[in-house]
């Protein structure tokens, strides 16, 4: 492969990420819907896990040991932090979903091919 081969695949790789990230923002917008209302009346965790748990997405997969941990972990965090806003809510979910870590080995065995 050329230089102009590597380059092409990392700028296709970067664009992965960037709508990676924005499609996660959108359901992770849709979940905080979900949940935000119920923050006015309780921190309750379990409370919190099991209206997370009626989003189509996370309902969908809620057999899934990362999604059941992000679950657990992100209504954990909600129920620790009163006074959360949703930039609080996103920036904590996207440490717990990691969702660039894939792409981002991708682009790192691409470098090394590169190398080689």
């Amino acid at each position: 492969m050329q230089e102009k081969d590597f380059a092409m695949l990392r700028q296709v790789l970067r664009k992965e990420i960037e709508k990676t990230e924005r499609k996660v923002a959108e359901k992770l917008q849709e979940a905080w819907s979900l949940i935000s209302p119920l923050l006015e009346m309780t921190h309750d965790q379990k409370v919190i896990s099991e209206q997370l748990l009626t989003h189509p997405d996370i309902e969908k997969r809620r057999d899934d040991p990362k999604v059941s941990e992000y679950v657990s972990s992100i209504s954990q965090y909600v129920s620790e932090n009163p006074g959360i806003s949703f930039d609080d809510f996103l920036r904590q979910s996207l440490v717990i979903l990691k969702p660039r870590e894939q792409v981002e080995q991708k682009l790192k065995v691409l470098e090394q091919l590169e190398k080689s």
